[in-house]
């Protein structure tokens, strides 16, 4: 069996590495699923979804900041921070539940 450098592959036999759209795909499907609307926000928005819900939950800016890897508050504010309006979106970003195997496909 060949070696990948991938870091994901995919569950089903064959175990090959998924593809960037099929990521995106998983992604979008747990943003739809926490209620965000996937017509406007894509998997490039977790980022500031995710950061946005764990300053909403009471998570402290330096403990987003590390996990960020940013330096200044001023970067959080200026580009990722987004008024979170569902309380739901939060809860599921920061649960980060992993998609089934069922999800789980190669691209």
């Amino acid at each position: 069996m060949g070696k990948s450098s991938q870091l994901l592959l995919s569950l089903k036999k064959r175990h090959n590495p998924v593809s960037s759209s099929t990521i995106g795909r998983w992604i979008k499907s747990l943003l739809t699923d926490a209620g965000v609307n996937t017509s406007i926000f894509g998997a490039h928005s977790t980022r500031a979804a995710s950061s946005s819900a764990a300053k909403k939950a009471g998570v402290p800016l330096i403990d987003i900041m590390k996990a960020a890897g940013w330096s200044r508050s001023s970067t959080f504010e200026r580009f990722y921070y987004k008024p979170i309006l569902s309380p739901q979106v939060g809860d599921i970003l920061l649960s980060s539940e992993v998609p089934s195997n069922d999800d789980l496909g190669s691209s």
